[in-house]
């Protein structure tokens, strides 16, 4: 009889039975409403993965397991449940670990698609300036793919204006446009041809209202001075992009 024991002990475990159960326990659990406990059988799926060396479904159920937290970080925010925002701590930590493991793997298409993801849901969670950080890591990753970095890069002035960063939201924008300039394939006048042409009158349009932002926001709040200066900045926007678009086509 101790002998069986023994064997049983160094016998080698089955990981493969053991993601399943994991995965069964895992839906119960999701279907009861338990997405905390729903999201530690998708950790528990994950290092079972790791430990086979399947790095592809590792990413997976590190990614099922965020979104379990996401989804217990909502719940407790509609009910106004007091938390110290551990179930949101938890779920970034989950990107962030999917993240490095994509790295590893050498896929930067992935890695910036599920930063765009955690940026995205703390956009939802009204949380631009923590956002930033991810859509900036996005538009890293996709720097050989330009079109990709410049929508990434929009998000990131677009967080950047909602916080009230104008200054920054204008030195991104500048990039976008230096991106575009260096990137963009040319004709023979020197102007960006296709989807790049498209995006440069947009993005000048973006850095006039950001400069219009940032040149207000600097001076100090007199009565009917800030009020004046939206009123400017609203009127002269259309204008600027028409004039902008008019130029284009004449280049």
């Amino acid at each position: 009889m101790c002998l069986d024991c023994v064997r049983r002990f160094l016998r080698k475990p089955n990981v493969a039975e053991a993601i399943q159960q994991f995965g069964a326990l895992g839906r119960a659990l999701d279907s009861q409403e338990c997405p905390p406990y729903a999201a530690m059988c998708s950790l528990a799926q994950a290092r079972c993965e790791h430990l086979q060396g399947n790095q592809s479904w590792e990413v997976q159920y590190l990614v099922d397991s965020a979104n379990h937290f996401l989804k217990a970080h909502w719940s407790d925010e509609t009910l106004k449940c007091p938390n110290f925002q551990e179930h949101l701590m938890a779920a970034i930590n989950c990107y962030n670990h999917a993240l490095r493991v994509c790295i590893e793997q050498k896929q930067p298409a992935l890695a910036a698609m599920y930063s765009l993801q955690l940026g995205d849901h703390l956009m939802k969670l009204g949380k631009p300036g923590e956002a930033i950080t991810h859509y900036q890591r996005a538009a890293e990753f996709q720097y050989q793919t330009p079109l990709d970095c410049l929508n990434s890069m929009a998000k990131v002035s677009s967080c950047k204006i909602n916080i009230g960063d104008y200054d920054g939201a204008l030195t991104t924008l500048t990039e976008m446009e230096y991106l575009v300039r260096e990137r963009g394939t040319r004709n023979h006048t020197g102007r960006p041809l296709g989807a790049y042409s498209e995006s440069l009158p947009a993005v000048k349009s973006r850095e006039f209202s950001s400069w219009c932002c940032c040149s207000w926001s600097v001076i100090p709040s007199v009565t009917g001075v800030t009020l004046y200066g939206c009123m400017l900045h609203v009127t002269l926007l259309p204008w600027s992009c028409g004039t902008m678009q008019s130029c284009e086509s004449k280049d």
